[in-house]
């Protein structure tokens, strides 16, 4: 397991179902179920701490997301951190994600 924590400046306190990975050589299996608390933070989406660095660029898939927004997970190159983006590859705020749900997995290059 991995511990998931929000790394904006806004402190929120996710309500974390799972975060488990998996590393295979190289590649790093992750899957992620967590709840956004109810929030007026306008900080950009920052969910980490990811278990390894991300080497080159990543996304996730969306298994379940209760917020009715087209939500796009990012892995940023060097970062260790998930980003929250729209198609239009606008980040999202915590505000733009009060009160939902999301079951992300993915996988990244370390």
């Amino acid at each position: 397991t991995w511990t998931c924590s929000d790394l904006s400046s806004d402190a929120l306190a996710f309500t974390v179902t799972a975060a488990k990975y998996t590393k295979i050589g190289r590649v790093v299996h992750i899957t992620l179920h967590f709840a956004f608390p109810v929030t007026t933070g306008v900080q950009p989406v920052k969910i980490g701490t990811l278990p390894f660095a991300v080497v080159g660029n990543a996304g996730m898939a969306v298994g379940y997301n209760n917020n009715g927004a087209v939500v796009n997970p990012l892995l940023a190159d060097g970062t260790s951190e998930i980003q929250m983006q729209s198609v239009a590859g606008v980040v999202y705020t915590n505000i733009n994600m009060s009160n939902s749900t999301f079951v992300l997995s993915g996988y990244y290059f370390v």
